[in-house]
């Protein structure tokens, strides 16, 4: 699975929020609790439970993607987990490169209030 995550500090509109988690839960690590997604294979620590949304998009390679949302607002953060499973395998380091490059700068272009402030790229799992 390829997958392209983002975290950003500045709230975005119109999200909903399941019920915030006190500021002070928020700072402290015992306030956060495990959330899974059985779908996209993965567990992360957030200050509470996200609410999930899906879009359909079309990728820069021309292919159409279901992307899953996991989104949680606070009164001062906005916390997300964005994932997609791409339809295909490629060894192709180029093919998947161009996929997550094409989805950050999209998500950059579209959204004002993200910035990009570092970039690192890993490994998981293989």
């Amino acid at each position: 699975m390829t997958a392209l995550c983002r975290a950003q500090e500045v709230k975005p509109q119109g999200v909903p929020a399941p019920a915030p988690p006190s500021p002070a839960a928020e700072q402290s690590a015992n306030g956060w609790q495990e959330f899974s997604s059985t779908e996209g294979g993965f567990s992360i620590l957030m200050p509470g439970t996200p609410a999930s949304t899906t879009q359909e998009i079309v990728s820069d390679l021309g292919m159409p993607l279901t992307v899953r949302f996991y989104q949680l607002s606070t009164k001062t953060s906005f916390f997300m987990v964005t994932y997609a499973d791409f339809p295909f395998q490629s060894e192709e380091a180029g093919v998947v490169r161009k996929l997550l490059d094409g989805g950050r700068d999209n998500m950059l272009a579209k959204d004002q209030g993200i910035k990009l402030i570092s970039e690192k790229e890993m490994t998981l799992d293989g």
